[in-house]
């Protein structure tokens, strides 16, 4: 910290007396948010039809750490294309609520589909890539 002084003469004496100020005031400094480490999100397929696959799914932390609800499900006919986030076969909206399930239907019967993850603003969770879950036949 720098102290500033002002110097005053006084009388003819020639005599330097220092006058201290106030120091300048620093900016506070923002605090940095430390994310727990813990993935934000976890799902699993926790049930199938000849036509759909249901998605359970905890979403652990909310913003700034996690994630928006609601979260999407992405379905994918490969594990290579679920990697890329390329060429969803189907998707699905969950509701509000941090835990839950989401089915994803219209589906094709005895085939198996790998799943990802994003939330209500489009980030995308970079870890999970779930399955393969497999309709029934």
């Amino acid at each position: 910290m720098l102290v500033a002084a002002t110097v005053t003469l006084a009388g003819w004496a020639g005599v330097a007396t220092a006058a201290p100020t106030s120091p300048a005031a620093s900016p506070t400094p923002t605090p940095t948010v430390a994310c727990p480490p813990v993935l934000p999100v976890v799902a699993n397929v926790s049930g199938s039809t000849a036509t759909s696959l249901s998605i359970g799914y905890s979403v652990m932390l909310g913003p700034p750490c996690g994630y928006e609800l609601p979260i999407t499900v992405s379905l994918y006919a490969s594990a290579q294309d679920a990697a890329q986030w390329q060429n969803p076969v189907a998707q699905a909206v969950s509701g509000p609520d941090r835990f839950g399930t989401v089915t994803v239907e219209g589906l094709t019967p005895d085939t198996a589909y790998w799943f990802r993850v994003q939330d209500a603003d489009g980030h995308r969770d970079p870890y999970l890539v779930g399955g393969p879950g497999r309709t029934t036949p």
